[in-house]
């Protein structure tokens, strides 16, 4: 397909000398760039930095087992009647 477009002479300029420069024609390049132009961007993630939520204490304390589903709930519950 044809068309006409309006760009700056020193763009043009540019394009021309990069697109000999790499012995390509300066339809081949512009096509290229285009192409590359409309490919997805990856999205840029962004980084999250945690609130340090540490606790004074000594750990985990004796005779507790965390992996011992029913006795983390009973005593996330203790005393308030659940």
């Amino acid at each position: 397909m044809k068309t006409t477009v309006d760009i700056a002479q020193e763009l043009f300029v540019r394009v021309r000398k990069t697109a000999d420069a790499q012995g390509v024609t300066f339809k081949a390049f512009l096509e290229s760039a285009l192409w590359q132009a409309l490919r997805p961007q990856p999205v840029k993630k962004k980084k999250r930095k945690m609130k340090d939520m540490s606790v004074k204490g000594q750990g985990v304390q004796p005779g507790i087992d965390v992996t011992n589903w029913e006795q983390m709930r009973a005593m996330a519950y203790e005393g308030r009647g659940g």
